[in-house]
């Protein structure tokens, strides 16, 4: 039986800096209306069991099996995941397009005039993010490469005179980038500069040498989530669709 303080359902990828990031947003909500958060990964084999306890759900839908196992709940449902283009769920997340013009952008100032966007993940938040980066290179009248694999990138880095900018879809791919370089014994920055984003901080531990990177507003998506489901849970109706976060 549901209590009168709220119980709310958060599940989530809970090793990564994006989801901690996007905790830490809900919990500064919730403390405040003294609700109960439980957290839990969206990869648990019991995902669906108790989904139904809750008065609410903030989720990070990563597939279509997630997508249809919580939609089975009564519960209202916001989503902080923009790996799936549509969760048919309200979702939070964050403004990948932007990203990707930041981080040319960024590059731009520095006075770079190759790029390459080096994008191994088929989610569907870093293909915007490389669509961002090409639609502002294009503004400057500059076309980037894309490298969706390792050796494929090594093709690029081979065949590209330096120095080069590269921007990867996440943290995780920036550090590839950088094994790379290492392996082919490219110098970075001068040679070669790399950013990642998200500012993962376990991540860019890893990172050698270390990693610039655009941090995303994984905070405020977790605080505007849980707002968003407070109305939800008082019984506004909110048709499906995506409020985008600026970093």
């Amino acid at each position: 039986m549901k209590s009168q303080r709220p119980t709310i359902g958060v599940i989530v990828n809970t090793v990564g800096g994006y989801s901690r990031g996007v905790v830490r947003g809900i919990t500064s909500y919730a403390f405040a209306r003294a609700w109960t958060c439980r957290v839990q990964g969206v990869n648990d084999a019991d995902l669906t069991a108790h989904l139904d306890d809750f008065n609410g759900l903030i989720v990070q839908a990563a597939t279509p099996q997630q997508v249809a196992a919580i939609s089975r709940t009564r519960a209202p449902v916001v989503n902080v995941s923009s790996a799936l283009t549509n969760t048919g769920f309200m979702s939070v997340v964050s403004d990948d397009r932007a990203v990707g013009r930041d981080g040319a952008e960024y590059f731009l100032r520095m006075g770079f005039r190759r790029f390459v966007f080096y994008n191994p993940d088929t989610r569907a938040f870093a293909k915007s993010r490389h669509d961002g980066f090409a639609e502002r290179l294009a503004d400057a009248a500059i076309r980037c490469a894309l490298s969706t694999s390792q050796q494929s990138l090594i093709g690029t880095l081979s065949a590209v005179e330096t120095p080069i900018a590269v921007m990867a879809c996440n943290d995780g791919a920036a550090i590839g980038v950088l094994e790379v370089c290492r392996a082919r014994s490219l110098k970075v920055p001068d040679e070669v500069a790399v950013l990642g984003v998200d500012n993962d901080d376990l991540v860019q531990s890893l990172a050698y040498p270390p990693l610039s990177t655009i941090n995303t507003a994984r905070q405020r998506i977790g605080f505007e989530a849980a707002a968003l489901l407070e109305r939800m849970m008082a019984g506004e109706k909110i048709e499906p669709s995506s409020v985008l976060i600026p970093q």
